[in-house]
């Protein structure tokens, strides 16, 4: 669905922002949804960027995704955040231009929540970088990697060792629920306790 992929890729550029993933010298500032976004306008980061949602928009055509997720990892490339947006489309062409706005004013809501998700989580650490996952099933996984469907980025399996369990603080931001996409996102953060926001 092509508004879930548009959503995708403002919101990508938002935790990068937010996160301090890149200095902010990197961001041009552009409005989506009626409100302010941060766009990376670094060649590398939009060419990967744009080549990784032309491979995620085949996928949700043919409902194979059940998460996309942004990590951010520290300096040992081991993650210490995890954007989790949980995914549900069905394709269904019905619903009229009230529900696109509806939807619209909800996937704003999900961008500020990215946007202010500073206030729930430990300050980022320096020499941060991330990657992007995409959590299909196996079989869907083979099918497109034999066919050669998704040719813009290099997929793998997830085959690296998980270790001993680390301690995760499950940070819920916003759902979102209607007829043609379930849309959920929350953080899962391996920094320990995340600080109470302030009142």
């Amino acid at each position: 669905m092509a508004i879930v992929c548009e959503f995708l890729e403002v919101a990508v550029h938002g935790i990068l922002y937010a996160r301090d993933i890149y200095p902010r010298g990197s961001f041009e500032l552009r409005k989506k949804y009626g409100i302010p976004v941060q766009i990376c306008v670094h060649p590398g980061v939009r060419s990967y960027v744009d080549a990784l949602l032309e491979s995620l928009s085949q996928l949700l055509q043919r409902r194979e995704v059940n998460t996309f997720c942004v990590l951010i990892l520290n300096a040992n490339q081991e993650p210490v955040e995890k954007f989790m947006f949980e995914i549900s489309t069905v394709c269904d062409n019905s619903f009229c231009c009230s529900d696109l706005l509806s939807l619209e004013l909800e996937l704003r809501d999900m961008l500020l929540k990215i946007y202010t998700c500073n206030s729930v989580l430990h300050p980022v650490l320096k020499e941060c970088t991330w990657r992007a996952e995409v959590h299909l099933q196996q079989s869907a996984f083979v099918e497109f990697t034999e066919k050669g469907l998704l040719k813009s980025v290099i997929w793998t399996m997830d085959d690296q060792p998980h270790g001993p369990a680390v301690m995760t603080q499950i940070v819920p931001l916003k759902s979102i629920n209607y007829g043609f996409l379930q849309l959920q996102l929350h953080i899962e953060e391996q920094h320990g306790n995340p600080p109470t926001p302030s009142e």
